[in-house]
């Protein structure tokens, strides 16, 4: 697919570079504004990859308004 699989977050000592990809630079900017403003919605596509379980899972994550808790 042609979308965000997933984030590491690097330690201190790690190189900073800009971003070399329309997509990479997407999701910096992206993840930026929501450490500014958790209320932030992202707007990045998306590959996540998993079995019908795990696909039904993160979509009703996804639906959980940001700052709510659920429990099950």
């Amino acid at each position: 697919g042609e979308g965000l699989c997933g984030i590491d977050f690097l330690g201190p000592q790690a190189d900073e570079r800009a971003p070399r990809d329309p997509l990479s630079a997407q999701v910096v900017a992206q993840v930026y504004h929501y450490l500014k403003d958790p209320a932030w919605s992202f707007t990045l596509p998306v590959d996540m990859q998993g079995t019908a379980f795990q696909q039904r899972v993160w979509a009703r994550l996804r639906r959980v308004p940001s700052g709510d808790t659920r429990s099950y």
